[in-house]
C-alpha cells in the first residue's frame, strides 16, 4: 500500500464524505473512524456545558452520581436450537473459528445466527443464550457491550438492539480472518 500525505488524505476524506448526503450517516461514519483510531470526537456545540462556574465550585467539582439504567433481565431463548440437524451447531463453529475474546464471541453468535439459523429479530436474549450455550463468560451489561462491538470494531450493527444484524466488515471477519492462528500460520 502506498503511503498517502496528510494533505492526500485530507482531500480523499473530503471526496468520500461530500458523497455522503445524508448528515447523520456522515456523522456516524466519523463517529466510527474516531473511535476505530482513539481520537476525541469534538464537542457538539449543541451540547454545550450550561453548568456554570460558580455551580460547579459549590459542589465541591466533584463528579455528580448518574442514575441506574434499569436493564430487562437477561433470559435464555428456550425455542432457540443451537444444534439443528443438517447444520453445523454453534459449538462446533466455536471451535473451528476459536474466537479469542467475548467481541468476538459475540460477533460469531450474530453470525450464527443470522447466516446460518436464518433467525429474524436477534435480540441480546439470542446471543445470551449462545454465550450460555458454550459456557463463555457472559458480559455485565450486553447492550453496552454489544453497542461497543459495534462501534470500535463495526462488526455488528445494533441500531434496534430487538434486530441486531450481522455487517459486511464483521462477515469478512468471520470468515476470513478467523481463527487468526491458521491465517498467520499460512502466510
Amino acid at each position: 500500500m502506498a503511503v498517502m500525505s496528510e494533505i492526500d488524505a485530507i482531500r480523499e476524506l473530503e471526496r468520500i464524505l461530500s458523497s455522503l448526503e445524508d448528515p447523520a450517516v456522515r456523522k456516524r461514519v466519523l463517529d466510527w473512524a474516531c473511535s476505530k483510531y482513539s481520537l476525541v470526537k469534538p464537542k457538539d456545540p449543541t451540547t454545550a456545558d450550561t453548568e456554570t462556574p460558580a455551580k460547579k465550585a459549590k459542589d465541591g467539582g466533584k463528579k455528580r452520581k448518574h442514575k441506574k439504567v434499569e436493564r430487562p433481565a437477561l433470559s435464555i431463548v428456550k425455542e432457540l436450537n443451537l444444534k439443528p440437524k443438517d447444520k453445523k451447531s454453534f459449538r462446533e463453529l466455536v471451535n473451528e473459528k476459536q474466537p479469542k475474546d467475548r467481541q468476538d464471541v459475540a460477533s460469531l453468535a450474530v453470525y450464527y445466527l443470522q447466516k446460518v439459523l436464518e433467525t429474524p429479530n436477534i435480540s441480546i436474549n439470542h446471543i445470551y443464550t449462545c454465550f450460555k450455550d458454550i459456557g463463555y463468560r457472559v458480559f455485565s451489561y450486553y447492550d453496552r457491550a454489544l453497542r461497543n462491538v459495534s462501534a470500535r470494531k463495526g462488526w455488528i450493527d445494533t441500531k434496534d438492539l430487538n434486530d441486531i444484524k450481522m455487517t459486511p466488515v464483521g462477515e469478512n471477519y468471520i470468515e476470513h480472518d478467523l481463527p487468526r492462528a491458521a491465517k498467520q500460520n499460512s502466510k
